[in-house]
């Protein structure tokens, strides 16, 4: 009979099979009984050499041949009950189909199932989403990959409450939610893929536990770019990046009708993808955590698309409480670089860049922009405007809208990573023209009738971003400064901030950034009043604009994280926003 299967677990079908399996056995050399069978069949609860159960079809065969170990049938006892220490397996006469099965995971949970290119193996799979989050990428997660069959879990610390616009994003969807507790193993039981959150530390304890286990961890970012066919770019940096990749959306939005910026922007890829839409270009923000879960991905096996341009607008320290070191988070940064992009855009002025991406750029051509007289500079500032190394004009200074001297770096890189992907020097002056700040990134939000401004610099959570705010906004200046603690040092924001007006430190931190900033205005004879704040942050506010002078500035620059009175920046740049419009009202 063609076909006919053998089950180790009940012994061989009658047909052809069955001789072409005697043939052979006969043939071979006597194998040995496996050594742990022995030991199998004396614990009474079934129970293998290192705790594990042997299941009872194991067990029954492994029986059957030590009784036959005299008979001439040993060889074909053996062959059939197989090592008892692992799980039965169905034999087939059709090799090639039972491969294929093997590799589309039906084995069991622990083997390898990366979803394919199209991300079309997931069906029938059991897929952990590993923290929802309010960003999108988990619920982009969770929603595309139920939709395309698999059995997903969702688990998240956070209650309900805390995840309401995830949860509404999720509605209609067939997905298990475990949420409002600790992890527990039961929760990654049978998992075939985990999609892990980028804001989960590379520490924790369930990935060790989850890389013990085999189970292939991935992200949302990692399954989106497995499928991206669209020509795309790549922007990160520790700040501008987001300014930076939006700006160079835009200008290829400008050249070519139709782009998309995703990433760390709040629009996940993987929904990009899932929805057909096929942009001319694709623009995608990686913050360093999504880098390292990229990393991870592609040392698992996954293979992507190379990007046409890898932009880096800047590089300093930041996250170094996640990442656990200063090394370990330029190294996530420039992990990048493994894409195999086909250029590296960067800008002149960055040390740390200058001094690291010359070693591993390898084939990839390196469009630097900045201020260097012949420096054979792919896009060059000549003081009033910006022109690339053919001569054409790209902006002048007057037609940037953006505040500071780091956002005209921001732009002079975007037009490099622009011309890259083959957009008119026109398309990129157009752009510029039209853009405008995004929300909680040097943002005045309201204008009092004294003419005190209220900028909104939220975004600002490094020392480096906040003494960037300080030289970028005029005028008598109070700045709001304060937050939770991310291990960064303050001295020279405090040099830089002792020379303003008035500095209200808040928060968790406000107390070490009081000490310093006082010792900076000692040291320099005179300057900043430094007050310290013990409440909240209507409290700050209200002691900032007391201190405020008309024609004044009244700045969020926080340089620290939110967490301590905040779920994140942009409710913390919210609530400014807020009490700004309501302090600027006649």
């Amino acid at each position: 009979m063609r076909g006919a299967a053998v089950d180790r677990a009940h012994g061989p079908a009658r047909g052809c099979g069955l001789r072409r399996r005697l043939a052979r056995g006969a043939q071979r050399p006597r194998r040995r009984i496996p050594r742990g069978s022995l030991r199998a069949l004396r614990d009474p609860e079934g129970r293998g050499p290192r705790g594990g159960a042997v299941p009872r079809a194991s067990r029954r065969g492994a029986r059957a041949a030590l009784v036959s170990v005299f008979s001439p049938w040993v060889l074909l006892g053996v062959a059939l009950a197989g090592d008892p220490r692992r799980p039965p397996r169905a034999r087939s006469l059709r090799p090639c189909a039972a491969r294929r099965a093997r590799r589309a995971g039906r084995a069991g949970a622990g083997r390898r199932v990366l979803p394919g290119r199209r991300g079309r193996r997931v069906k029938g799979r059991r897929v952990v989403v590993w923290g929802l989050g309010v960003f999108g990428g988990g619920a982009a997660a969770a929603r595309v990959l139920a939709e395309r069959g698999a059995r997903v879990r969702v688990l998240d610390r956070k209650p309900p409450s805390a995840l309401a616009p995830s949860l509404r994003a999720l509605e209609g969807s067939e997905v298990e939610l475990v949420l409002g507790r600790e992890h527990r193993a039961e929760d990654f039981a049978g998992a075939d893929l985990v999609v892990k959150s980028p804001a989960i530390p590379p520490r924790s304890p369930w990935i060790a536990w989850l890389e013990e286990r085999r189970v292939p961890l991935t992200s949302e970012l990692a399954l989106g770019l497995a499928e991206l066919e669209t020509p795309y770019a790549v922007v990160t940096g520790s700040k501008g990046k987001s300014t930076t990749a939006t700006l160079l959306g835009e200008m290829v939005r400008e050249a070519f009708g139709s782009a998309e910026t995703v990433g760390n922007n709040e629009r996940p890829l993987l929904e990009l993808v899932a929805s057909r839409r096929r942009p001319a270009r694709v623009v995608v923000e990686v913050s360093s955590f999504m880098a390292e879960g990229l990393a991870r991905a592609r040392v698992a096996g996954a293979r992507f698309r190379a990007p046409e341009v890898c932009v880096f607008t800047s590089l300093g320290p930041e996250h170094l409480d996640w990442h656990g070191g200063l090394e370990d988070y330029y190294e996530a940064k420039l992990s990048l670089l493994g894409l195999g992009p086909r250029a590296v855009a960067s800008p002149a002025g960055s040390e740390e860049l200058e001094a690291r991406l010359p070693g591993r750029l390898g084939s990839a051509r390196w469009l630097r922009s900045g201020r260097e007289q012949g420096a054979g500079l792919a896009v060059e500032w000549t003081g009033e405007e910006a022109r690339s190394a053919a001569g054409a004009l790209l902006f002048r200074r007057g037609e940037l809208s953006l505040l500071g001297e780091h956002n005209l770096e921001n732009a002079l890189v975007a037009a490099s990573g622009a011309l890259a992907l083959g957009v008119a020097p026109e398309a990129v002056r157009r752009a510029v023209r039209a853009f405008r700040p995004l929300p909680h990134r040097l943002e005045t939000v309201a204008v009092s009738p004294q003419g005190i401004r209220f900028v909104n610099d939220s975004m600002a959570t490094t020392p480096a971003a906040a003494k960037a705010a300080l030289a970028a906004v005029e005028g008598p200046l109070v700045v709001l400064l304060g937050g939770s603690d991310k291990g960064a040092r303050y001295e020279e924001l405090a040099e830089a901030a002792a020379g303003v007006h008035s500095v209200v430190c808040l928060g968790e931190i406000g107390g070490a950034l009081a000490r310093a900033l006082r010792a900076a205005v000692a040291a320099r004879g005179g300057g900043a009043e430094v007050v310290h704040v013990r409440g909240g942050f209507e409290e700050a506010f209200r002691a900032g604009l007391e201190r405020c002078p008309p024609g004044g500035a009244l700045l969020l620059a926080p340089a620290t994280a939110s967490y301590d009175m905040f779920p994140n920046f942009k409710a913390r740049g919210e609530r400014f926003r807020a009490l700004a419009v309501e302090a600027a009202r006649p």
